[in-house]
């Protein structure tokens, strides 16, 4: 990591994009404040991280996600608030926390949609599935059954909060195949994987 914060402070970039994920951003992020001015893009850094990493180190850095827990609306108040009635009030909500209510909302909407709990029945209805998610309004796209989401970069904040600074218009369409691949190959593998 040394060497990679000695090459960070050589080239002084406006901004770093941040792919680590775990413990390891506490010395990073520790270095990177010796840098003052460099600004930081993560890609994992979230709500809880902020607290165990310490809000004084990630303090007006970035974050890139489709939910914070800043997002002012009637659908989040109501998910933060049912969070911490059931894990506590000092607890936190982060953007793999929402993702996963989606997944079992969205679930449970197919479920009621198929009328049976078998997985290709359902399968089969929950392309047709929208939710108005803590975030914004997701849509299961029908080809690869992935979401549209909103996009998000957030500003930490010195309550260990994000501050939205920049949002999509709108929910963006989901491009799950790595171009390296061809997107029929990943789709068949995908069938294959589901009826097995």
């Amino acid at each position: 990591m040394t060497q990679t914060l000695k090459e960070i402070a050589e080239l002084k970039p406006d901004l770093v994009v941040n792919t680590i994920n775990g413990d390891s951003n506490i010395a990073f992020f520790k270095g990177m404040n010796a840098l003052n001015k460099v600004k930081v893009l993560s890609y994992s850094i979230g709500e809880p991280e902020v607290r165990a990493i310490g809000i004084g180190l990630v303090e007006g850095h970035y974050a890139a996600w489709n939910y914070f827990q800043s997002i002012d609306s009637d659908e989040n108040r109501r998910f933060i608030d049912a969070f911490k009635l059931e894990f506590g009030a000092d607890r936190v909500v982060n953007d793999p926390m929402e993702a996963t209510y989606i997944g079992v909302k969205l679930w449970a909407q197919a479920v009621r949609s198929a009328g049976t709990f078998e997985p290709l029945r359902i399968r089969g209805t929950l392309a047709n599935q929208s939710l108005n998610a803590p975030h914004g309004v997701v849509s299961v796209e029908a080809e690869t059954q992935h979401l549209w989401k909103t996009v998000r970069i957030g500003q930490v904040r010195g309550d260990g909060q994000f501050e939205v600074v920049w949002s999509s218009e709108s929910p963006i369409r989901p491009s799950p195949f790595p171009t390296y691949h061809k997107k029929q190959e990943w789709l068949k593998r995908v069938r294959e994987l589901t009826l097995q």
